[in-house]
């Protein structure tokens, strides 16, 4: 997520744009259902919803009989 200031007196925005989100696991990541996102806003939080993600290498043995 990207936010960038604004000013309110010329009712544009201001500033270079800068992450405040920082996604610290590779496992974490906005949901592929699109639908499902959804951000939350209180005067200094932001919530935006995630996932975790994890897979696993699966190993089929025995194939010869």
């Amino acid at each position: 997520m990207w936010a960038i200031g604004f000013d309110a007196a010329k009712g544009k925005p201001a500033g270079e744009p800068f992450a405040v989100t920082s996604f610290k696991s590779p496992s974490l990541m906005v949901p592929t259902n699109i639908p499902m996102v959804e951000l939350s806003l209180a005067q200094n939080r932001l919530t935006l919803t995630v996932e975790q993600a994890s897979g696993g290498i699966w190993v089929l043995d025995n194939m010869d009989r």
